[in-house]
């Protein structure tokens, strides 16, 4: 085997291991397991959106194209990272029983629809079409204001970021 080979097999390993069996420890840190997402009368204010899940990765720089962010840099680590954090909203979305069932991305691309969402996040054909939004020279700012997905939920709204898997909730009715 050549490292690479290894470094891929191990990604792959260690991701069904996610998908099986929930979140893991990775370079940002632990991804807390679903029942850490707080209800929405847990926040402090009405109307206002309030992060409850950091980027997947952290910015190496402060503004640039897709290279500012390494979870963009290769499909295994995008399966790692994006699969997690998705794996992780759509649990905790069927607990308080709503059914993702469309991806704002590649439905705009023309594809269908998945019939299981955190899997197909964290699939190539969503990466290849994540790859064809954030272009060589574009502004990851700009591009990451775009793709915002949110949902009713009881008693407020939460919120996913396509690009970097931030996650905000809201109180009520966001602003």
């Amino acid at each position: 085997f050549k490292p690479c080979a290894i470094n891929r097999a191990i990604n792959r390993a260690v991701f069904q291991l996610a998908m099986e069996n929930g979140p893991l420890m990775a370079e940002t840190g632990p991804f807390l397991m679903e029942e850490d997402f707080p209800d929405p009368t847990q926040l402090h204010k009405d109307g206002e959106w309030i992060e409850i899940r950091n980027p997947v990765s952290e910015r190496i720089a402060h503004s640039g194209d897709w290279r500012i962010y390494p979870h963009l840099s290769n499909k295994e680590t995008w399966k790692l990272k994006m699969g997690t954090r998705a794996y992780n909203l759509d649990s905790f979305l069927q607990r308080v029983g709503f059914h993702i069932d469309h991806c704002k991305v590649c439905e705009q691309a023309g594809a269908g629809r998945p019939s299981n969402w955190h899997t197909h996040i964290a699939a190539h054909t969503h990466f290849k079409e994540i790859g064809k939004l954030c272009c060589d020279g574009c502004d990851m700012d700009s591009i990451k204001q775009g793709w915002w997905e949110s949902w009713r939920i009881p008693r407020g709204e939460i919120a996913f970021n396509y690009i970097d898997g931030q996650i905000l909730m809201a109180r009520g009715a966001p602003p």
